[in-house]
């Protein structure tokens, strides 16, 4: 009896299977004819059913981990569904059977038909709602043709998020999938009131998914998108598309790790985008330069017609049945073809289509018709650009743009007679002109005199990077260039590792600078230069105006105490000067008294400022003093300047203490106690005591009471070394909130645990990018030395 107990639960175990498996196993088993099919409806019902209800659809996006659920459902489940496209042909006989969907095949038009409307129509709800727990507000915007194989979606997606750095719960908002089908409208009546209008307005930028098609830019709602988005709404666009080397991606924008390595080392960011997409298929977005919105395709030309007439009519444009469509439309494709050509111009240089001189032409004209818009950002670093291109490039400047910006860093196919076609063509309005030249050693010094002739008389800002160019010898026709534009406020010239700039070239650039009255900030970079001596830095410096803004880069040049003495001299008569940041960094001949002195006579006026002294002589706490204008402001005021001890000879050293018997020993040097950076007054309104880290306050995690350190009683009349730190010891109202701060609430509580109370659901986009990273520091970390670090809130 006891095995055939045994048997029998075996045998019910084997029979009682999952819902998943015996839907699974049902619709393996059957094959449905029409997405009605109460077995197939049953089997959604069952593997869907969740219930949550989101009101707003801008809040009902889809993660990519819900998404390939989805998609990876029906893919192993199309085998069982018919194909609908055959249906809607001639009828066969009776006895043919059915067509059913291949994987290859199966496209959202599929996905919709057999899962997402039978499923609305039964639960009443949008897709979303069946699947997600909670709200899932959207952070990017994905558009995509219909028609396009999921699979393709799927593996641009992924990538997508892969090249963002983004994690798999990072929701997009797609309408398919946000859509109540069967309930809401599918053309809503006002599209700057539409789900998809609010949803993106929470997103950060949108997504085109092309796969290996170039359909999307025929679709009159993708386009549509599109243009909300980025021409209205300023949304960075991305563009995903299918190659025989695998998914590629094309931004409009830095992505954030290339943002931070950009920030790290100017220039390394772009170049790191550049490589990236010198691979993407350029030649799928030539259709882009053909973009008509009024010959554009939708589910029928009726569609077509409302969204178009609607969108017209929401930007007060005029209606009536005497002016063409397309007229209406004009400005709208013309930004629309200007967009993707800027977008496209940096892949195209690397494929045999871009290499044709009607190509180049297309993209020029493209850009150049957009006389709308009155800026150019393009970014070519690290390219195959070429004069030709570079021709054609300064073709495409319309008269109308007051901005321009134009990276050719690390592009060495750049010569003397690209960039003479560029100066030949800069708009006479450009108010702000930002050119990145840096290691293009090609341009010489024919190149840098053909741009400093053109320059547009009406200049607010130049930004002009010449750094690693060994070809430029002289610098006076750029002074004379600059010096012509009387209305220049904001000047930032980069020269370092020039070969051959010496002091000579520094004087033209003193006599022109003592011209600019209007000037406001001014950005100098010299790093590098070994000619570069203290006679050529002192007469840029006492030639520099009165700016609000300084940035001198003076890294590795042959410079000693004489320059900062003049910068000292010079900087203290700027009664206007906010921000002030130095470089020094390896520069062996700067003494600490000359550094001391430049820190004493720093102006009030300023807001922040910085002495980069990193490779230098000086000792480390002075490095580390140096780096923020706080700690500069409190070693001036607690420490008087060296200079004045250095000067005492030892003779005078002798008397004093002879005089004044014997002294309270020094502190230690390696305490560095007298460094006010790490010394502060903890709770001046109780008995408290400087001290130089939290050690003494903070034991395993709770608070105690700061209190004096037992020691030896000190002889009847002698100020012990604790008090005598402490009465010398002053400290700001900043230093001394921060450090209060540093004491928050959570270690106020005895005998809890210091976690961080999570208010909200944080995004798998903030979590990668590490957007609140304070978690990490709720808790004291213990170093190696056994002193446990201070946590700081800044």
């Amino acid at each position: 009896m006891a095995s055939e107990d045994v048997q029998d639960e075996q045998v019910s175990a084997d029979t009682e299977e999952s819902p998943d498996s015996a839907s699974a196993h049902a619709e393996a088993a059957a094959f449905f004819r029409s997405p009605n099919d109460p077995g197939h409806v049953a089997t959604l019902s069952t593997r869907y059913s969740r219930r949550f209800s989101i009101e707003a659809a801008e809040d009902r996006a889809i993660t990519f981990e819900q998404l390939a659920e989805v998609l990876n459902y029906a893919l192993s489940a199309c085998g069982n569904w018919q194909d609908l496209s055959e249906t809607s042909r001639e009828p066969k006989a009776e006895t043919s059977k059915p067509k059913a969907l291949m994987c290859s095949g199966l496209d959202h038009y599929d996905i919709v038909s057999w899962v997402l409307r039978p499923l609305a129509e039964t639960t009443r709800c949008s897709f979303v709602e069946t699947i997600a727990a909670h709200v899932q507000e959207p952070e990017c915007y994905l558009t995509f043709f219909f028609g396009q194989p999921v699979q393709d979606i799927l593996q641009c997606v992924r990538q997508h998020l892969r090249t963002k750095h983004l994690s798999d719960d990072t929701p997009y908002w797609a309408w398919a999938y946000a859509h109540r089908h069967g309930q809401d409208d599918v053309l809503p009546d006002k599209l700057h009131h539409s789900p998809a209008w609010f949803a993106m307005s929470k997103t950060s930028g949108i997504l085109l998914v092309l796969g290996t098609t170039s359909v999307p830019f025929s679709r009159t709602w993708c386009l549509m998108e599109i243009t909300l988005a980025v021409l209205e709404r300023q949304q960075a666009l991305d563009i995903a598309a299918c190659s025989l080397e695998g998914v590629k991606v094309l931004t409009q924008q830095l992505t954030e790790p290339e943002r931070r390595t950009e920030h790290r080392t100017p220039g390394t960011g772009f170049k790191q985008k550049s490589l990236r997409e010198q691979s993407f298929p350029a030649e799928m977005l030539l259709a882009a330069l053909d973009i008509g919105l009024e010959r554009s395709d939708a589910s029928s030309k009726l569609d077509r017609n409302r969204i178009l007439y609607k969108f017209l009519e929401e930007r007060g444009v005029e209606v009536s049945g005497s002016v063409p469509l397309h007229r209406l439309l004009e400005k709208v494709n013309v930004k629309l073809r200007a967009l993707f050509a800027s977008l496209m111009w940096l892949p195209l240089l690397e494929t045999d289509s871009g290499r044709l001189p009607r190509t180049r032409s297309a993209l020029a004209d493209s850009i150049r018709a957009n006389t709308g818009k009155d800026s150019l950002d393009l970014s070519f670093c690290a390219s195959r650009i070429d004069d030709a291109h570079l021709a054609a490039l300064a073709r495409s400047l319309h008269k109308n743009l007051a901005t321009l910006e134009l990276n050719f860093s690390m592009c060495s196919h750049i010569t003397v007679k690209g960039v003479e076609e560029l100066a030949k063509c800069l708009p006479a309005k450009l108010r702000n002109v930002r050119l990145n030249f840096k290691l293009c050693s090609d341009i010489g010094q024919g190149g840098v005199d053909a741009l400093s002739n053109s320059l547009p008389a009406g200049l607010t800002s130049l930004q002009m990077n010449l750094a690693c160019n060994s070809e430029i010898r002289s610098l006076a026709s750029l002074c004379r260039g600059i010096r012509s534009v009387h209305s220049l406020k904001f000047l930032d010239l980069d020269l370092s590792f020039v070969e051959y700039l010496t002091d000579k070239s520094l004087l033209a650039l003193a006599e022109m600078l003592n011209d600019l009255c209007s000037l406001k900030n001014l950005l100098l970079a010299f790093k590098g230069c070994k000619s570069v001596t203290d006679s050529g830095v002192t007469a840029v410096v006492e030639g520099l105006p009165s700016v609000t803004l300084l940035k001198l880069d003076l890294a590795f040049c042959n410079i000693s105490d004489e320059t900062i003495e003049s910068l000292a001299s010079r900087v203290h008569s700027m009664i206007d000067l906010g921000v002030l940041h130095i470089s020094f960094q390896g520069c062996q001949n700067i003494s600490e008294v000359s550094t001391a002195h430049l820190v004493h006579v720093l102006p009030i006026s300023l807001k922040g400022a910085k002495l980069n002294l990193c490779e230098t002589p000086l000792p480390m706490n002075v490095q580390k003093l140096c780096r923020r204008l706080a700690t500069m402001r409190t070693w001036t005021w607690t420490a008087p300047l060296r200079a004045s001890s250095s000067l005492k000879d030892s003779k005078e050293s002798k008397e004093s203490k002879e005089s004044h018997g014997p002294q309270e020993p020094p502190l230690p040097q390696d305490s560095n106690i007298s460094n006010i950076s790490n010394s502060v007054d903890i709770c001046a309104d109780k008995p408290g005591l400087a001290l130089r880290s939290l050690d003494l306050f903070v034991r395993r995690g709770f608070v105690q009471e700061p209190r004096m350190p037992r020691s030896r009683p000190e002889a009847s009349g002698r100020e012990s070394l604790w008090e005598k730190i402490a009465a010398r010891t002053v400290t700001s109202d900043e230093d001394e909130a921060r450090l209060r701060r540093t004491f928050s609430e959570p270690y106020k509580r005895p005998l809890k645990a210091l976690l961080p109370k999570v208010a909200h659901r944080a995004k798998g986009s903030s979590i990668a990018s590490m957007a609140n990273p304070e978690c990490m520091f709720s808790r004291p970390r213990t170093t190696h030395s056994g002193f446990s670090e201070p946590v700081w809130y800044p």
